[in-house]
């Protein structure tokens, strides 16, 4: 999404980046480590076995998570 010009700030080092959202090369280098980064995760989670909800920002997030919590696990111990 372009959202402009945007400054980000390491609070360990105070270095600054200035990021231009605007640049589709930037957005979809973004999106591509992004989509590799969840994969990645989502993996991990299925060989460990662990119960894996994905939330979003873009709407309601509470539903979504309690219905994670109340689902029954089937037995390997995963939501059925």
């Amino acid at each position: 999404m372009d959202v402009g010009e945007l400054t980000l700030v390491d609070p360990e080092t105070g270095q600054t980046l200035r990021v231009d959202t605007g640049d589709r090369h930037l957005r979809t280098a973004f999106d591509a480590a992004a989509s590799a980064d969840r994969a990645a995760l989502a993996a991990v989670f299925r060989r460990l076995a662990i119960r894996h909800l994905r939330l979003s920002t873009d709407g309601p997030w509470l539903p979504a998570l309690a219905k994670g919590f109340t689902r029954t696990p089937d037995r390997t111990g995963r939501p059925a």
